[in-house]
């Protein structure tokens, strides 16, 4: 098939999979030159939904692809008001800028009151001249959202935390996930809005076709890794400028299950660039470039994978066109994978993930539990979804580390399970034996009798805690039962509680897990943990 056929056939393919999947991203509206959904560039405003500290707050402004269609951008109206509708400042910035580029993005504050602490609304108005008729973009220019207002908590309370548990979101995606379908955000302005966030650590996690890309063309890649090379340099760049927060390389990799069908994982401080294009659409085949077990095989104990949300809603574009599976059982409990990643997105975990992190738990095998929101840029909502997704932060994984914070401890911290994902209570968990040990999240304990101690913490942001749930799960059996409830209804303080429970002694080879509903407004919060292992 000749190379022109062989391109527009992609193109075709990939038009077809973004009208099905709409894809969880700042949306790629301008596929190619010739094949443009819509004669504008692409403009929006983005901005992170909770500040842990007062004053302004900064937005992202981009323009991107004024290459295809160039503008003149006038000028920028920020305006940021109160719930009650009440201005709270604004600021207008004149441009008269000539935009002809693939990309423009800069950062503007919007004025807030010095001591101001709530809930605020932003919006932003983007003035230009298009074929030289004006135009007014309020906060973006998809269909779908483009009105809707960026709501920020500003100097919000500290995250619910433990001695010595630190925030993060283990997958993200910046602007180098670039391609025909979506694209994400600058490395050093996501650095800052995870620091404004009040997370501690944060995993860059790009695409792996998109890594080994040649500059400036998506379906071609180069082996001399021009935009692997340039990841690590922004990565390094934005590390040094937020010293106080952690930032991890790694990559988003399409790798192949045991069917030989493209699934994802998340790999965590890469030495170097793993390849995968098997659903790149590069090259034209959509077979996998490796084995999923192969990487993982191979990987040094500095590094770490996860399966990427293993078993996520398919459809038949994705299964045919892209030759995408899941994570099938036996994938999953392979020895050298670290954990699962059974959370990003929706509001609660992936029933189907959950059940077989589950699945694999009560056969034993020690596969942790994290979650990450797989926020392409998205910091205040999703821009291809609907605004109940949780964009960026907003579903985190905590993990507990004594001494420093490095990438070696978080990655050692994971892949012992001690961790809980949420997406806003704290949750821990300790068993105690009759010697008067004790082992927390991610830990095992011998010496029965058994009691555990419950620990679950909100703040008002989340609304106090509405339901413990204590599960116990059977390893000779192979089964897991609800041990027991805890309402927060009953608790002296809803946003602290602490309980304790027996382990029922005729359980002697098992674990305990616990997980966490607070609610503020209607509005539920999850928190779950990793198990407790005991046996007697």
């Amino acid at each position: 098939m000749p190379v022109a056929l062989k391109r527009a056939f992609s193109i075709s393919l990939i038009l077809i999979c973004i009208c099905v999947l709409r894809a969880r991203a700042y949306d790629e509206l301008h596929l190619q030159s010739a094949m443009n959904a819509k004669k504008q560039p692409d403009v929006l405003a983005d901005t992170v939904t909770r500040t842990e500290r007062p004053g302004p707050v900064p937005v992202l402004l981009v323009v991107r692809h004024s290459n295809l269609f160039p503008v003149l951008l006038q000028s920028v109206l920020i305006t940021a008001a109160d719930t009650q509708g009440s201005e709270l400042g604004r600021i207008e910035i004149p441009y008269d800028l000539k935009l002809k580029r693939p990309w423009w993005r800069e950062v503007r504050d919007a004025p807030v009151p010095d001591g101001f602490s709530g809930e605020i609304a932003i919006t932003v108005e983007f003035r230009l001249l298009v074929r030289d008729k004006p135009v007014t973009v309020i906060n973006n220019n998809r269909r779908d959202t483009q009105r809707m207002p960026l709501r920020v908590f500003v100097n919000a309370p500290p995250l619910p935390r433990f001695d010595n548990w630190q925030y993060g979101d283990p997958h993200f995606h910046t602007l180098f996930s670039d391609n025909q379908a979506e694209f994400g955000a600058p490395a050093d302005f996501s650095a800052r809005m995870a620091d404004l966030f009040g997370l501690d650590w944060l995993a860059f996690t790009d695409h792996s076709f998109d890594l080994d890309d040649a500059e400036g063309d998506t379906l071609a890649n180069d082996p001399a890794l021009p935009r692997w090379e340039r990841y690590k340099q922004e990565i390094a760049a934005a590390a040094a400028a937020h010293p106080n927060l952690l930032l991890v390389r790694g990559e988003e990799l399409s790798c192949g299950n045991a069917g030989g069908q493209n699934v994802h994982m998340l790999t965590f401080n890469n030495a170097s660039l793993y390849t995968g294009n098997g659903d790149g659409f590069e090259g034209g085949g959509n077979t996998p470039d490796h084995p999923c077990a192969a990487i993982t095989d191979a990987m040094p104990p500095s590094e770490a994978a996860f399966a990427a949300h293993p078993r996520t809603d398919s459809d038949p574009v994705s299964t045919y066109a892209l030759n995408r599976g899941q994570w099938e059982f036996e994938d999953m409990i392979a020895p050298s994978l670290s954990g699962l990643q059974v959370w990003n997105h929706t509001r609660s975990p992936w029933p189907d993930g959950l059940d077989h992190w589950k699945r694999a738990l009560l056969a034993g095998h020690r596969k942790p539990l994290i979650g990450g929101s797989d926020a392409h840029g998205d910091f205040n909502y999703e821009h291809g979804r609907w605004p109940e997704q949780l964009p960026f932060g907003n579903i985190r994984t905590a993990v507990h580390v004594n001494g420093p914070l490095t990438a070696e401890s978080l990655l050692s911290a994971l892949k012992a399970g001690r961790a809980f994902a949420t997406s806003g209570p704290a949750a821990l968990l300790e068993i105690i034996n009759t010697r008067g040990e004790s082992e927390f999240t991610g830990g095992d304990i011998s010496g029965g009798p058994f009691a555990a101690a419950v620990y679950a913490r909100s703040t008002a942001e989340f609304g106090p805690v509405k339901e413990i749930r204590v599960l116990i799960g059977d390893l000779e059996t192979g089964s897991e039962a609800l041990l027991t409830t805890f309402s927060g209804a009953y608790a002296p303080d809803p946003m602290n509680i602490e309980e304790s429970v027996l382990l029922p002694q005729t359980l002697k080879n098992g674990y305990i897990r616990i997980e966490v509903f607070s609610e503020r407004n209607g509005e539920m919060f999850e928190a779950y943990t990793n198990p407790v292992w005991f046996f007697w």
